[in-house]
């Protein structure tokens, strides 16, 4: 699978001298943790066990805007990294180490929002959980949370998020999650210099 993923100077070195880049918790943004701890779980549960213990997802990019613009646009993208040179490298993956995403339904989780295909089941959800605030029991707890997070779900399992709330797949940005990335899966490498979006 043809992929390209966003990384820093410093990882672009690291990666030529050690051979293979790996992600920690430590590289994870702290604003959205329980976002980050469920994508580690989906990939943990779909690709395998992470190569560490304190292992946190690589991410990049299998389409970026549709089919017809799956290679990211530095043009666009320098404005919304921290400024400072970065390097974007193309690679090519095994799909069996590679789990795909849909980048707007991401924002879902990023939100701690429920991911509901009907406004039915999204209003059933709602009245459980008010249901849940007057008479509050681990049992009910514990159905919502089952519910919340298998909602998400549906940001991997793309096919369920279709038109008219939803881009078709020919049209979807879509993010790839991976454990680790190999100088040997290098294509090319472009470095460019990102800077802080002007308002």
């Amino acid at each position: 699978m043809r992929l390209w993923t966003i990384q820093t100077k410093a990882a672009w070195d690291d990666l030529n001298k050690q051979g293979t880049l790996r992600a920690t918790r430590q590289h994870q943004s702290e604003d959205w943790p329980d976002a980050y701890e469920w994508i580690t779980g989906q990939l943990t549960k779909r690709i395998g066990p992470p190569p560490h213990k304190d292992a946190a997802p690589l991410w990049g990019w299998a389409q970026y805007a549709g089919e017809d613009k799956k290679r990211p646009d530095i043009r666009r993208l320098r404005h919304y990294w921290s400024p400072g040179v970065h390097v974007m490298i193309e690679c090519d993956l095994p799909d069996s180490d590679v789990m795909l995403s849909d980048y707007d339904a991401w924002h879902i989780a990023l939100n701690h929002s429920y991911l509901e295909l009907t406004a039915e089941e999204l209003e059933s959800y709602l009245a459980d959980r008010q249901r849940y605030d007057r008479q509050p029991t681990q049992e009910r707890l514990d159905d919502l949370r089952q519910r919340y997070y298998r909602s998400w779900e549906r940001i991997i399992d793309m096919h369920e998020l279709t038109e008219p709330d939803w881009h078709p797949m020919q049209k979807k940005s879509v993010q790839a999650c991976f454990w680790e990335l190999k100088l040997t899966d290098v294509k090319s490498a472009k470095q460019f210099s990102a800077k802080a979006r002007q308002a």
